[in-house]
């Protein structure tokens, strides 16, 4: 994710939280999860129109993603399964 981020230049932080904001924390810990945040201006989607995001970031995040998306396409699912914990 970082790697695709790099890439195209999305911003990331020099260091990123161990737990998600916003709607994506209900499941994080469900499912293998990515966000992508910037809480500058307008903290809720709601408020990202094409007048407040630049062109170039909403393209940036989107060239990530897909690579994301397809990278993740090549893993095997069973190394997407979180190890089952030990007693």
């Amino acid at each position: 994710m970082l790697g695709a981020y790099e890439t195209f230049g999305v911003p990331i932080y020099d260091r990123g939280e161990r737990g998600a904001a916003g709607e994506i924390g209900r499941i994080q810990n469900l499912a293998p999860s990515l966000q992508l945040i910037d809480t500058g201006l307008y903290w809720h989607s709601d408020r990202e129109t094409p007048d407040i995001i630049p062109p170039a970031g909403l393209a940036a995040t989107t060239r990530a993603y897909a690579k994301i998306i397809a990278e993740v396409n090549g893993v095997d699912r069973q190394d997407l399964q979180r190890p089952a914990a030990s007693k």
